[in-house]
């Protein structure tokens, strides 16, 4: 009868503790996950609320899903410049982002469009140069991280709900309150 009080005792020290590390565990991977960026190269791309808390092994499997990524391209202008911008219009694209890129060349950039407006966040993991970020609501620039860096670790996020984002390497046109037009070449 005493070995079974033992045995039972230690079963729910074992659940306790177990419980204890689940929990420990589950509440320092979101702070190491944002703070181990320092440790690795820099990527631009999109955060919501879901992936910010996600791991390294959550952001390799979006890696692999794009690397046959075929993304469609929209002209547009933005602070009188025409810039070639590819569209992140699924969820792996706006995840992956620029990310993992060398170069972008001066006119080119990425649009990401979301199903409904959104207070969106970007970071810059596995990004290799820095970049303008452009929040952007009803055609108008609501909100820019101007010369944003790779070695920044902290996630960018716009006062307000944005229907679209683009990338584009730093341009001092482009301010809060310019238009960004649709371009066609008929124009």
């Amino acid at each position: 009868m005493e070995d079974q009080k033992t045995h039972n005792r230690l079963g729910e020290i074992v659940f306790t503790g177990a419980c204890l590390a689940v929990a420990g565990f589950t509440l320092f991977l979101p702070h190491q996950h944002l703070h181990s960026q320092k440790d690795n190269p820099a990527e631009s791309s999109y955060v919501d609320q879901k992936q910010e808390s996600s791991t390294e092994q959550h952001d390799k499997k979006n890696e692999a899903a794009c690397e046959n990524c075929v993304y469609d391209e929209k002209h547009f202008i933005i602070a009188g410049e025409h810039y070639t911008l590819e569209v992140a219009d699924t969820e792996e694209k706006r995840a992956l982002g620029l990310g993992n890129r060398e170069e972008l060349c001066e006119d080119c950039g990425m649009l990401f469009i979301f199903e409904k407006p959104a207070k969106a966040g970007f970071w810059m993991k596995n990004m290799h140069f820095s970049i303008d970020i452009l929040w952007i609501k009803d055609g108008k620039i609501i909100y820019k991280k101007s010369n944003a860096s790779p070695d920044e670790t902290e996630t960018f996020t716009p006062p307000e709900e944005a229907d679209s984002v683009i990338e584009i390497l730093p341009n001092a046109k482009a301010k809060v309150g310019g238009t960004v037009q649709v371009h066609t070449h008929d124009e």
